[in-house]
């Protein structure tokens, strides 16, 4: 109920995004047979006017999703990179379970979860999500979602620098 603010500075996007990576590997239900990669390329600027926190919340809630809905584990992957000298795109991709265009139309919303027999005792509070959408639009971007059932989930969120 309290509303969301920001506290921007300049943050290392690149050390922030590799640090999340390392402590994923240690993730709860980070499995040996899960694969956490980053790509980050050379074109990201060595800080952006962000709040670290947030950012750091947002791709962390990225991630354990991501790993979360990949219950017999796969690769998930992290990808960040500027687009047109102006835009940050952060990615965060499975190969887990997926969801279904209909899924994806709620998946934003509070306390929204996913219901299937082969997740439900995957814990979540349907808060998630619905918050990193919030955090992304304070700093002025968009988050998006891609899947398909059985073939897994892709997020991207475009920031500007």
């Amino acid at each position: 109920g309290r509303p969301l603010s920001l506290s921007r500075r300049a943050v290392d996007v690149r050390g922030l995004l590799d640090r999340l990576v390392r402590r994923h590997r240690f993730y709860k239900y980070f499995s040996p047979n899960h694969e956490l990669v980053a790509n980050l390329s050379d074109n990201i600027p060595p800080s952006i006017s962000a709040d670290e926190d947030k950012l750091n919340q947002i791709v962390s809630n990225l991630l354990s999703n991501a790993i979360k809905y990949s219950p017999d584990g796969g690769t998930v992957e992290l990808t960040a990179y500027v687009i047109n000298g102006n835009t940050l795109c952060i990615r965060v991709s499975d190969k887990g379970v997926g969801m279904t265009e209909e899924q994806m139309g709620r998946l934003f919303r509070q306390y929204e979860r996913i219901e299937r027999n082969s997740i439900q005792n995957i814990p979540g509070t349907g808060l998630g999500l619905y918050l990193a959408k919030h955090l992304v639009e304070l700093h002025g971007g968009t988050i998006t979602c891609h899947s398909a059932v059985g073939e897994g989930s892709t997020f991207t969120i475009l920031l500007p620098i």
